[in-house]
């Protein structure tokens, strides 16, 4: 009679780190993790506000996390005790975009004034670089880890890539990997690609280009040359190569821009959010994991998202485990994931929704972005109000 009965077994954190010892399979139906994003609760300080919060980034280690505003200003925070530790008022001549992290005390600043600016965490009294160059609204920075160089797009139409490392560093430093005659919405390096979302030849709308096996020092000559590079033994090396996601079949409807996308923790899919030529905005998920794709439709997921606050970029953040997205929708923040137990992303023959985990509410106007800590499990979400409010999960 007891063989017949079979409890089933509730949800333990012992379990589940028993299971991960011995090597057995716990991610696909992990109901520990699922739990942890379902029950994010909100906390904030009433700090004065700066303007709209465009842009939040974590340091490394998630021991600081510094905010981009809309007024000048660059906020830092203690993500534990949720308090500004810092501000810094007048840190742009016009509204600061985006925030990268170079190391643990280095991170640098993109801004309407169309300068990108480098900051020391030690001392923040001034800027210790100015980057100028740019013609544009920067809206995009990424540092590159293997070449240590800082990546930088605007909507003059460039790609610009700066060597922090070398002193000084100006105008006549920089180099344009990336030109063209459209605006370039957003950039962003991720092991050996490099993704851009830019305005289409063929029409008004914008586009999604991935550069395949990215190599950075060859890649101004690889697009001028526009054949694959030899080395000394006259062996093909097949870099640089772009690829197009223009077909209608990588779309729900027709794209009119695309302003913002997160890429995978682990490289695997792309996330973008884009406004169509209906006025309706749509987050997508994009297979990015191979340079050919052999004709198959690389889109894998999808959802229809709020038009709350037009106008306006709404940045996403993957959660550190890729198992889920935040992504703004109105007054709050939609948690969503792959199906209902946040499992890892994986492709499909068909198309499929994305799953809603959780809404997060609280914010007084539209949220603009939002950031999970790379080491803590702990949302940062800021809106057009100018506050930033934090959530963490409450069991």
């Amino acid at each position: 009679m007891e063989a017949e009965v079979k409890r089933k077994r509730g949800y333990s954190s012992l379990n589940m780190l028993g299971k991960r010892e011995i090597g057995q399979q716990f991610l696909k139906h992990d109901t520990l993790t699922s739990k942890y994003y379902k029950h994010l609760k909100m906390s904030w300080n009433q700090d004065e506000a700066h303007g709209a919060i465009f842009n939040l980034e974590f340091s490394p280690s998630g021991k600081m996390l510094v905010a981009a505003c809309e007024e000048r200003a660059i906020l830092l925070y203690d993500p534990i005790s949720r308090k500004c530790v810092h501000r810094m008022p007048n840190a742009h001549e016009d509204s600061v975009n985006t925030i990268c992290f170079c190391d643990e005390r280095i991170f640098a600043s993109g801004s309407d004034d169309c300068n990108v600016a480098l900051w020391d965490t030690r001392m923040l009294g001034e800027h210790i670089m100015e980057l100028s160059g740019h013609t544009g609204w920067v809206k995009s920075l990424v540092y590159d880890t293997n070449t240590k160089m800082l990546l930088s797009s605007a909507f003059d139409g460039t790609v610009r890539m700066w060597d922090i490392n070398r002193s000084p560093c100006s105008e006549h430093d920089a180099s344009v990997t990336m030109y063209s005659d459209r605006d370039v919405s957003r950039m962003q390096v991720t092991l050996n690609k490099l993704i851009i979302s830019c305005q289409n030849w063929e029409n008004s709308g914008d586009i999604i280009i991935i550069f395949h096996n990215l190599d950075l020092p060859h890649f101004a000559d690889d697009l001028s040359d526009g054949v694959p590079a030899e080395n000394e033994n006259d062996e093909v090396h097949i870099r640089n190569i772009p690829e197009r996601l223009s077909s209608n079949s990588e779309y729900i409807d027709i794209p009119l821009r695309i302003p913002s996308f997160v890429v995978h923790p682990h490289g695997s899919c792309l996330v973008s959010r884009y406004l169509t030529t209906n006025n309706d905005e749509y987050t997508i998920v994009h297979d990015m994991q191979s340079c050919f794709s052999c004709g198959e439709r690389r889109l894998s997921y999808y959802i229809q998202e709020s038009v709350s606050g037009s106008g306006f970029i709404k940045e996403q953040g993957f959660s550190p485990d890729g198992r889920v997205i935040a992504s703004p929708f109105g007054h709050g923040t939609r948690l969503l994931a792959f199906d209902s137990d946040c499992s890892h992303w994986r492709k499909h023959s068909k198309v499929k929704s994305l799953s809603e985990v959780k809404f997060l509410l609280g914010h007084s106007m539209p949220v603009c972005c939002s950031k999970f800590s790379p080491n803590h499990m702990l949302l940062a979400t800021g809106c057009l109000a100018g506050k930033i409010a934090f959530h963490e999960p409450k069991l």
